[in-house]
């Protein structure tokens, strides 16, 4: 039981970082994910199901993969990875037809 308590820890380490790099708070994230309990799932006290870390990684233009993404924890991003972030932050609701275009524009500058 150790070991799940200590990923649980590391999960919601792993969400607050992400969460403190977008500059958003616990109620905000709270909001866009539409679940409660942010705090605890942050602190480790709270054992999330798949499907809250899958609305918490969607609030945060985040891959559910990337919430168990534990090496360098704490280390700030790299200027490509703050890009990366957001690209999809931009896109993000955004429907097919835009991001379609968007990708088109991107490759176009990039040839």
């Amino acid at each position: 039981m150790a070991d799940f308590d200590k990923l649980l820890k590391e999960v919601g380490q792993r969400i607050r970082l992400l969460r403190k790099r977008q500059n958003l708070t616990q109620m905000d994230l709270s909001e866009k994910a539409g679940i409660a309990d942010v705090g605890d799932i942050e602190r480790g006290s709270a054992n999330a199901t798949l499907y809250s870390l899958y609305k918490i990684s969607k609030a945060l233009g985040v891959e559910i993969r990337d919430l168990f993404d534990f090496p360098g924890l704490g280390e700030p991003l790299k200027e490509e990875e703050k890009i990366e972030v957001e690209i999809r932050r931009l896109l993000k609701g955004e429907g097919l037809a835009t991001q379609q275009k968007a990708l088109k524009m991107l490759r176009a500058l990039l040839e």
